[in-house]
């Protein structure tokens, strides 16, 4: 940050005067006579306090005002807030803030603990967490070797094993049962803009206590307290949906709530919640959770690890390099007295100091290619959401290459570099391994419904060690022009380059299972690639839904197939498939468009009888586990927005 020292300021002299630092808990006093003095002016201390290892520089500004920069690892931040408090402090000069943090803080029980639980949370003490996660994602080339079609070998944000001991409390209130119980799995995630809306997803299971009443949520009260969110669902608000599976969907104090209870044989209740749009200020880590159904409570108290990340948008930021020396000992200052082309232009006046003809401000790493044609130049593809960035610029076989992103909570948003692809990794409802590949101009969106939403975990048919979320995804695209592709498809035998990837004797459905595409605020878009999809949904609208937008190229889909009370589109603009090709023009890959509802297929805006297409080919495919899918006619019926019917040319094919 920046201190500007007040107008009562006696001048700021590190060398002379005591410092401190507080974030949150963790406090940390730096006595005067520490500091040394290094190169531009800068003041720096490297050292350690209390236990944690230091390191702080600071700067002085032409107006006045000091840029610092400060980094302690080996903390105790226990029983810090969101939002954090923040205070700088040297001599007489005190700044202080309070700012709420966003992003995620995940805990995750391993097996073992599962097997050895009796009452209490017992971790094994490993202060090389950090630097095995590190070394997991920075291996390349083992990541690319893994790759699904290349599978990911990074690891989660959060490994399994935390530091420290967390007991499980249990309320001994007079008419509340005893009950222990397992949490296998606890999401937090934070977010402030442009409103307060943070969510938690929860999953565990408690053992049924013989002592208590039994547990009924059709008939019983469900209170659930995650931090400082507390959620109580009156009586009589759960369903039974099937015997034994209890289930409530709705709105509690303006949250969105998912709620999934489960009687098992064995006299043990599995739990599942996500809660979106919650207010978890002022929640400590650890998070306090409490649940009780009937009179059955369950609390515990769980320490999570993860990352908090705190941008300022607004702020006239200095770059980190401006004071800092991020680039290993090489200050940018080193460029106001070097001439590293010998033109005779010191580098800081030099606008290419590398004399390779191309501005310096074009080609960010030197390698005499134009960022914009240059797929080597990538920057982090994520622009909003939950996912992690686990690798970048990977060259497949193929020669494309492109950004890896797993989806790690309810949505994601992410953009594409030029001239590379940006892959969205995740698990279908039938356990497949689902890419979804963006190209081009706009944002790529992916949804998970929450009611399906289940948290990261290994995925139960594939030899792999990744964690991944799993759920009904809606996939949506803002902002994209004739440049834009996007495909989607499962993992399986015939595009992976590891075979190892598959189980002996282990079968796949082998087709993504997606409810929507939509396509929206777009000029056109090139191609729409999801042969090994299945567009399926029992509620609102289902398949293809781009209005007024045209496709230059093609259009393949593996089915559309709506269900309960869901609208099935094939919808696009006039004027497509202007851009010969091969195999041009709307593909159904497999399917027959039959709609379990029986309703009709919207394919043309308002009154209009036009649809986006002019024949709509029928065809044969391969799934990606091998297996053939023949041709298939045709059995739908189609219709505009006004419910009208429109007449479809249809003709089949088989590709040999």
């Amino acid at each position: 940050g920046e201190l500007l020292p007040g107008v009562e300021s006696e001048g700021i002299d590190p060398f002379n005067e005591d410092l401190r630092v507080a974030v949150g808990t963790s406090v940390i006093e730096i006595q005067a006579g520490s500091f040394t003095e290094g190169d531009f002016g800068l003041i720096k201390f490297n050292g350690e306090v209390n236990g944690a290892e230091v390191g702080l520089k600071i700067g002085e500004r032409d107006d006045g005002s000091f840029e610092f920069n400060v980094v302690a690892d080996g903390v105790d931040l226990t029983e810090t807030l969101n939002p954090l408090s923040i205070e700088f402090r040297i001599g007489n000069d005190e700044g202080e803030a309070v700012i709420r943090l966003d992003n995620e803080l995940r805990y995750v029980l391993s097996d073992d603990d599962h097997d050895d639980f009796d009452g209490h949370y017992d971790f094994d003490e490993d202060g090389d967490e950090h630097e095995e996660f590190d070394e997991d994602i920075d291996d390349e080339e083992e990541f690319n070797d893994d790759i699904d079609d290349d599978e990911m070998d990074g690891d989660d944000d959060v490994d399994g094993d935390h530091d420290g001991d967390d007991d499980v409390e249990v309320n001994e209130d007079e008419g509340l049962s005893e009950a222990a119980f397992t949490l296998t799995n606890i999401e937090i995630y934070f977010e402030s803009f442009p409103t307060i809306n943070d969510a938690f997803a929860v999953r565990g299971e408690i053992p049924v206590d013989p002592a208590s009443d039994g547990i009924d949520p059709v008939n019983q009260g469900v209170r659930l307290a995650v931090g400082t969110s507390v959620i109580e669902i009156p009586a009589g608000s759960f369903t039974e949906v099937e015997p034994g599976f209890f289930e409530f969907k709705g709105v509690i104090n303006g949250a969105e709530v998912n709620f999934a209870i489960i009687e098992t044989d064995d006299a043990i209740l599995v739990f599942e919640v996500v809660a979106e749009g919650v207010d978890l200020s002022e929640t400590a880590n650890p998070v306090a959770f409490n649940l009780i159904i009937g009179d059955n409570e369950n609390s515990a108290l769980i320490g999570l690890n993860g990352e908090l990340v705190f941008e300022d948008s607004d702020s006239d930021e200095i770059p980190d390099d401006e004071y800092g020396d991020n680039d290993n000992d090489k200050d940018v200052h080193d460029d106001e007295e070097t001439d590293t082309d010998e033109d005779g232009l010191v580098d800081a006046e030099d606008e290419d100091d590398d004399n390779d003809g191309i501005a310096d401000s074009e080609d960010d790493d030197d390698d005499g290619i134009v960022d914009s044609d240059d797929p080597d130049s990538s920057e982090n593809v994520l622009s909003n959401g939950n996912g992690s960035q686990v690798g970048s610029n990977i060259k497949h076989p193929n020669g494309n290459v492109f950004d890896q992103v797993l989806l790690t909570g309810l949505s994601v948003e992410v953009t594409a570099d030029p001239v590379q692809i940006s892959r969205v990794s995740f698990i279908d409802e039938d356990d497949d391994i689902v890419q979804v590949e963006f190209f081009g101009a706009g944002k790529l969106t992916i949804s998970i419904d929450p009611s399906s939403f289940e948290l990261p975990s290994i995925p139960k048919k594939y030899n792999q060690e990744i964690r991944y979320v799993n759920g009904r995804a809606s996939v949506k695209v803002d902002g994209a022009d004739a440049s834009t592709f996007l495909s989607i498809f499962t993992v399986g035998k015939i595009n992976a380059i590891n075979q190892g990837l598959f189980p002996e004797g282990e079968t796949y459905d082998a087709i993504a299972d997606i409810a929507l595409l939509e396509i929206t605020n777009s000029t056109g878009f090139g191609g729409i690639l999801c042969a090994n999809t299945r567009f399926s949904a029992s509620s609102g609208d289902v398949g293809l839904k781009a209005p007024g937008i045209p496709v230059s190229v093609r259009v393949l889909i593996g089915d559309i197939n709506a269900s309960g009370d869901a609208v099935p589109y094939l919808l696009f603009g006039e004027g497509s498939f202007t851009v010969e090709a091969p195999n041009p023009g709307l593909r159904i890959t497999g399917g027959d468009l039959l709609q379990s509802n029986s309703a009709s297929i919207v394919i043309a805006q308002g009154e209009s009888t036009n649809p986006g297409f002019e024949m709509l080919t029928s065809q044969n495919n391969v799934k990606s586990d091998g297996e053939l899918q023949p041709t298939q006619s045709i059995n739908a019926i189609f219709v505009n927005e006004d419910d009208a019917e429109v007449t479809v040319l249809t003709e089949e094919v088989t590709i040999e």
